[in-house]
């Protein structure tokens, strides 16, 4: 999305990603959407998409949002349940 400055349109942020984020992530999408009444693999696809983007917390909250509402609140769970059982 573009926003306006002060002087004018803004260019969104952009971002310097390893070769092939873009790919993996684009993968990992379609496998949700296709997988997504198994919670197991709707989980692990969270996760796999979070540890993609993990530098970014920016990309990583554009990810939920882009998640149907419904499945926000588990997202963020099972991304916190990871990163305490991770710092556990």
């Amino acid at each position: 999305m573009w926003s306006r400055g002060r002087r004018g349109p803004r260019r969104p942020e952009s971002y310097k990603l390893a070769s092939g984020t873009i790919e993996a992530f684009a993968a990992l999408l379609k496998t949700y959407q296709s997988k997504r009444q198994h919670p197991r693999t709707r989980d692990a696809q969270v996760l796999a998409i979070y540890n993609l983007l993990r530098g970014f917390p920016d990309l990583v909250k554009d990810f939920y949002q882009f998640l149907p509402e419904e499945d926000r609140a588990g997202a963020r769970d099972v991304v916190a349940a990871e990163i305490k059982r991770l710092d556990a």
